[in-house]
């Protein structure tokens, strides 16, 4: 199907059940559960609304703050409550 073919290049996922008809897709998160607690998890992507785009990230990064919950749950008042 060219819709499969498509969603597959920009995705890299694809899931199809067994009439053929897609399904909810899938992608790989790095989670934030508790300090020094980083955990690669697999999460529903959400619906993509009016206005918006699905884009493919091939690369991240971190910043100050990120180190901060990493290391130390938040910074100043700021807590981890929940992953994220």
């Amino acid at each position: 199907m060219k819709v499969e073919t498509e969603l597959s290049k920009l995705t890299g996922i694809i899931l199809i059940n067994s009439k053929g008809s897609l399904m909810r897709l899938r992608c790989m998160c790095l989670v934030i559960h508790a300090p020094t607690d980083l955990r690669m998890d697999e999460q529903e992507v959400g619906e993509i609304g009016p206005g918006q785009v699905l884009v493919r990230v091939g690369m991240g990064g971190i910043c100050g703050s990120d180190l901060h919950y990493f290391h130390d749950g938040g910074f100043g008042t700021v807590r981890l409550q929940e992953p994220m």
